[in-house]
């Protein structure tokens, strides 16, 4: 229950004691005379004084009906049972009990799912890196062929603009003509 409810219920019942206990002296006071007669209060101070009183108690009362209301309601809370559909009484604390394990079995289970779903994900995030990796080394190697590749073609090249240079010096030495080769590139 609320603390600052239970506080409220407290301050209306010791409100109403001593709302009653005023009442009584307020009675006891108009009956005993003084020493020369006439009475403690006045019928009319006694009449507004209990009208007063009357006006607290309609304020007062239906609070008191309330806190009574709620002193039930916590008090079947505290007998911790209910009724089911089937009419039958269980008790409210193994039945959160029994539902509080359901439920934490069920994040267990979900847990331990997700748990070796992950391990799948990351066997197979592994398995991706390492097929990556292995790319990556067939990149590397095939560039290294490509380089070696291009520079056993620049050597070839070089060799061949060599022996074109010396065919064509032999072929101006002989006929002093147009070089072959330039004429054959000119051709094409």
């Amino acid at each position: 229950m609320n603390p600052v409810r239970t506080k409220q219920i407290r301050t209306a019942v010791w409100t109403a004691v001593w709302l009653v206990v005023a009442i009584a002296c307020l009675l006891l006071l108009s009956t005993i005379d003084n020493p020369d007669g006439t009475p403690w209060l006045e019928s009319s101070l006694l009449g507004q004084t209990l009208t007063l009183l009357g006006v607290l108690s309609a304020i007062v009362l239906p609070a008191l009906f309330a806190a009574r209301k709620d002193a039930a309601v916590t008090r079947d809370q505290l007998e911790n049972s209910h009724v089911d559909d089937a009419s039958k009484v269980s008790n409210v604390r193994d039945d959160l009990d029994h539902k509080h394990s359901a439920v934490i079995d069920a994040v267990a289970a979900l847990a331990e799912k997700m748990e070796s779903k992950f391990d799948g994900v990351y066997a197979e995030f592994r398995g991706t890196r390492r097929d990556i990796g292995r790319a990556a080394d067939l990149a590397s190697d095939a560039r290294a062929a490509a380089d070696k590749a291009r520079d056993k073609t620049d050597e070839l090249v070089d060799r061949i603009d060599s022996v074109e240079a010396k065919v064509d010096g032999i072929v101006q030495a002989t006929t002093g003509n147009i070089p072959v080769v330039e004429q054959l590139k000119e051709e094409s």
